[in-house]
């Protein structure tokens, strides 16, 4: 699967489940597209990260 169309999925969506916030860091570091990295970034914070990692990582240990 390519990266670019899951962070345009991403950003379309612009909801803050963990998933999607991982979609959008993953696009936020974008370097082929700058336009693109800069609206992720501009959609999530760090706070959103960490939740997003808390949430991901108990779901898998569970």
């Amino acid at each position: 699967m390519e990266i670019e169309p899951t962070v345009l999925i991403g950003y379309l969506l612009s909801d803050k489940t963990p998933l999607n916030i991982f979609r959008l860091r993953i696009g936020s570091v974008f370097k082929s597209d700058l336009d693109l990295a800069q609206c992720c970034k501009a959609l999530i914070t760090e706070k959103d990260i960490a939740n997003a990692e808390a949430i991901i990582f108990h779901y898998e240990y569970e």
